[in-house]
């Protein structure tokens, strides 16, 4: 034996060959164990919530595999809240009860009412609570014009820090707008992006100033709405308000309807509720005329459930008397009013409006010319 460790062929010997396989077995060993270690590790952590996810819903139905793919790979668990949007030329079918659900009912929206294909986001995980909170459906009607992406900008940074939200934008147009939707997915938040142009009649430039406008936008809503939602609150935003979210808790828990004041309006400054004893006996306002629900579109807020059971429930074209008339639909008296914000003693709303821009100068072929290779032209184009 002391001969083999002193001859020059020691290292070739059958010992060290058996020695050098040992350690070579040990390695592969080592990370084998290592291996399982990592992957119970792995298998230890809390599925991840989703967070905006988008999918495109495809017309053979594949989209479950791929959301299947998807969660095997990445351990992505579906929340409860999820939104699919449709189109009226969707085939309509439950391709899964656990993840999606297209409505049965695409067929009851007017043709002029549109609605986005394939969208589909889930509630942030930042919003995340330990008891589920009733969804509120924010309603935002708007139109194209140069201040329109600078105030749904700013809305859009409001409702991000409210949980349990979806927010349903309508646009008054025959075509989706592109920023509009870019905006729509930054934001992380539920949505639905919808059109609702206003009837031809309005469309007359001879009467522009009696458009009641923001009527089909929140029409178009409230049929989407009721197809599609069964329980939660909906609420009127228009894009050009300042909201507090402390607003947006206060309405959550809305039994049927619920008023609150709103700062800015008429020649009082503000429209409110009267409230004397924890009850809702009358309203003061700047313009009552012949309103039974003298109040602002921001002023109130309705519970689904309860607006379900009025199918009928509409808005008329009529300028001032938008609010009255949808209120009236619902068959209210006030009794079933509940004063929010304090009783009807804070401001959590203002209808703030923002000063209108002239449309800018057109750029003339010497200007494209003279920009062509900057920034510029699309600049001009991202101003919309």
């Amino acid at each position: 034996r002391s001969s083999r460790r002193s001859s020059p062929g020691y290292s070739s010997s059958p010992s060290c060959g058996l020695r050098f396989r040992c350690l070579r077995c040990r390695y592969i060993s080592l990370c084998i164990i290592a291996s399982v270690v990592i992957f119970k590790a792995y298998l230890s952590f809390p599925p991840l919530p989703t967070n905006s996810i988008e999918l495109s819903l495809l017309k053979n139905g594949t989209t479950v595999s791929v959301f299947q793919s998807l969660q095997r790979l990445t351990r992505i668990v579906p929340t409860s809240n999820i939104s699919l949007t449709t189109n009226k030329n969707l085939t309509n079918k439950i391709l899964n009860n656990k993840i999606l659900n297209t409505t049965k009912n695409s067929s009851l929206l007017s043709n002029k009412f549109h609605w986005s294909v394939g969208e589909i986001f889930t509630n942030s995980s930042l919003h995340a609570t330990s008891a589920p909170l009733p969804m509120v459906y924010v309603v935002t009607p708007t139109y194209r014009r140069l201040e329109q992406m600078a105030e749904l900008t700013r809305l859009a940074q409001t409702l991000m820090h409210v949980p349990s939200l979806h927010w349903i934008v309508v646009e008054d147009a025959v075509a989706f707008s592109g920023s509009v939707r870019k905006l729509l997915r930054r934001t992380g938040t539920n949505f639905t992006h919808m059109l609702g142009p206003k009837p031809e009649r309005f469309a007359e430039k001879s009467r522009k100033k009696m458009i009641p406008r923001g009527v089909s936008n929140r029409i178009a809503a409230l049929r989407w709405v009721q197809i599609n939602v069964q329980n939660g609150v909906l609420y009127f935003a228009d894009d050009d308000n300042s909201y507090d979210i402390r607003l947006f808790e206060e309405m959550r828990f809305t039994k049927k309807v619920s008023m609150w004041p709103v700062g800015l309006v008429t020649n009082l400054a503000v429209s409110s509720p009267v409230v004397s004893k924890g009850r809702v006996i009358g309203f003061y306002d700047g313009w009552i005329a012949s309103r039974k629900f003298p109040v602002d579109m921001a002023g109130f807020s309705v519970n689904i459930a309860f607006l379900l059971q009025h199918p009928k429930v509409t808005m008329p074209f009529s300028v001032g008397y938008e609010e009255d008339g949808f209120l009236r639909s619902l068959n209210i008296t006030m009794t079933d009013i509940e004063p929010k914000a304090d009783n009807c003693t804070q401001i959590l709303v203002w209808h703030t409006k923002t000063v209108s821009n002239k449309p800018p100068k057109k750029m003339t072929n010497k200007d494209v010319r003279k920009y062509s290779q900057t920034n510029i032209l699309e600049l001009a184009t991202n101003m919309w």
